[in-house]
């Protein structure tokens, strides 16, 4: 027989629809390796056809379940025109297949358009919504996953996380008459059942007069525990009558359960069945059933049950009065349910920021500060800029100055950064303090020097701060180069070496005192010695005092008014010039 599509009834088109067949071996001799025929015909027109191999081994007087393949009917232009199924099997050597054959019909509804989704990405913790558009009259049903039978776990437009932690997904379908009901709410029949049935129960089931039912799922109460196999078959009519008779039934498919002796378990054989609306139809579950003596009817709005009978062994032993102890999950309408759609609520990361460490640029080279471009994100500075990178040309006063950016997209990141400004290289001057032909070079102020090299015009370099040098007797122009990232600059000054023969050796022929002094400098010549012209210069090369005196061998120089510093005194006498460094402290 023919399992699906079931006949009569009306099914959803625009689907794979899978051809299911029971297949029977009425004769003695074992079969194995024959082929399965599918033919799908409308108005007589064949639009479809399956061939599948059944590689198995079909025992004498056995049963077993072929899928042949899956047909995809169209809704024809008459709605109402039914489509033929036809199904054969065929073993080698079979002239005479007409009689393995079996037909059956069924009508084919379109399927609703499939609902509009809207996915949301926050941050971690934050509150997700997930949204369904769909036209007015469609109810959305919301799935965990996309497994056959599954029930639904919310029907509704949209589902609000408030805060949301992991990434989640559903599958959504709409149904356009809004009857499609939760299996979550079985029809029960009792669960106190005292007897033992190897053979298992038949029931009978009679869904309203104008609802149609499809079943999902059974539960039900064990006589033995561990795993075991659940053998399901139905019919068109009532089992009175049909108890022995296998050929009466249409073997719909089995489970394997792991059962606990007398709990009752759910499980499901993954081909849902539809009983049409107003009909009386039949159910046989084998399996280890515990059950109940007597029969009873249960019912609600939807659907009736009217148990039963028990079995010895699978189609056979004297049947009896007995209740399916379990339940039956199903939902009921004729609709047609669309198309699954994926939604998601997804934990977004938050962009990625870097620009930089803290930094200095040069006054000549405008600095850059890039964050990124991140498609789709939204950037601001500190500065009130908002494009994914800024350039900055000037600082006042050099800074430091901080500066910060938030990029958002789903989620905000930030970095932040301090940056200064550096001039070039610069001083105010050479100075250095002479004595003789020796000198000690500073510069003056310096401004944004990071290296120095000193040249100091007799084939000598130094690249120290504060350098000391020996000058040989003469004139020699003494070059500073200052170096930093932006470049450099060079400054020169000249120093006259005194040390030759018109140099007093030393000035030792002149005492100078104190040294270091405060207020008060006093020049003194020793033996003979007699000096006129008195030169005072500073650590920077200018001359800060000039006096010419009388011929003095004695003298007291005021140097109240001098800054804290390091200077030299320059005397001239009739034995020559006279060169004497002194310290000036406050």
């Amino acid at each position: 027989g023919i399992i699906q599509p079931q006949g009569n009834l009306t099914t959803c088109g625009f689907g794979y629809i899978p051809v299911r067949v029971a297949i029977y071996n009425a004769g003695t001799t074992t079969l194995s390796n024959f082929t399965v025929t599918a033919i799908l015909s409308l108005a007589g027109v064949t639009v479809d056809s399956l061939v599948t191999n059944y590689y198995g081994s079909l025992a004498s007087f056995t049963k077993d379940t072929v899928l042949v393949g899956y047909v995809s009917p169209t809704v024809p232009s008459l709605p109402t025109t039914p489509y033929s199924l036809t199904t054969y099997g065929r073993v080698v050597g079979d002239i005479t297949y007409y009689d393995d054959t079996t037909r059956t019909t069924f009508t084919v509804s379109s399927l609703p358009s499939t609902p509009i989704v809207h996915s949301d990405t926050v941050c971690y913790g934050y509150q997700a919504h997930i949204a369904v558009d769909s036209p007015i009259g469609f109810t959305n049903y919301w799935y965990p996953n996309t497994s056959p039978g599954t029930p639904n776990i919310f029907k509704g437009n949209s589902i609000t996380f408030p805060a949301l932690t992991h990434d989640t997904t559903f599958y959504v379908a709409s149904v356009s008459n809004g009857t499609l009901l939760t299996p979550l709410s079985p029809i029960s029949t009792v669960t106190s059942g005292s007897v033992a049935l190897a053979g298992g129960v038949m029931f009978n089931v009679n869904p309203a007069a104008l609802t149609s039912i499809t079943i999902d799922s059974f539960a039900a109460k064990f006589s033995t525990g561990g795993m075991q196999q659940v053998l399901v078959y139905y019919k068109n009519g009532s089992y009175s009558g049909y108890e022995t008779n296998p050929l009466a039934w249409t073997y719909v498919g089995s489970a394997m359960v792991n059962a606990t002796a007398g709990l009752v378990s759910t499980f499901s054989i993954g081909i849902p069945f539809k009983l049409g609306s107003g009909g009386n139809y039949a159910i046989y579950l084998a399996y280890n059933a515990l059950t109940t003596p007597s029969n009873g009817v249960f019912a609600n709005t939807d659907v009736t049950i009217s148990t039963g009978s028990g079995m010895t062994g699978l189609f056979s032993g004297l049947p009896s009065a007995m209740r399916f102890n379990g339940q039956l999950y199903y939902h009921k309408g004729d609709s047609c349910q669309s198309a699954l759609v994926p939604i998601h609520a997804i934990v977004g990361q938050a962009p990625v920021v870097n620009i930089g460490n803290d930094t200095t640029f040069c006054y000549n080279m405008p600095l850059t500060l890039n964050a990124g471009n991140t498609p789709g994100a939204t950037y601001l500075w500190s500065t009130g800029d908002v494009t994914p990178s800024i350039t900055i040309t000037s600082i006042p006063g050099g800074g430091p100055m901080h500066y910060t950016v938030q990029v958002s997209k789903t989620c905000m990141s930030s970095a932040s950064i301090n940056v200064s400004e550096t001039g070039a290289p610069t001083c105010d001057g050479i100075g250095y303090v002479q004595h003789g032909g020796n000198c000690t070079f500073n510069a003056v102020n310096p401004q944004y020097v990071f290296a120095y090299l000193w040249i100091f015009g007799d084939g000598s370099t130094s690249i120290l701060q504060n350098p000391v040098h020996n000058f040989a007797f003469g004139t020699w122009n003494v070059q500073l180069v200052m170096y930093n990232s932006c470049g450099n600059d060079t400054i020169l000054t000249t120093i006259s070496a005194t040390t030759g023969i018109n140099d007093i050796e030393g000035g030792n022929k002149i005492n100078l005192y104190p040294n270091p002094a405060t207020n008060t400098i006093t020049l003194d010549g020793v033996g003979d010695t007699h000096f006129k012209d008195i030169i005072i210069i500073n650590s920077i090369g200018v001359v800060v005092f000039k006096e010419t005196t009388d011929d003095m061998q004695k003298h007291n120089i005021n140097i109240s008014a001098f800054p804290s510093g390091y200077y030299i005194m320059r005397v001239n006498t009739e034995e020559g010039i006279s060169n004497l460094p002194f310290e000036v402290i406050k």
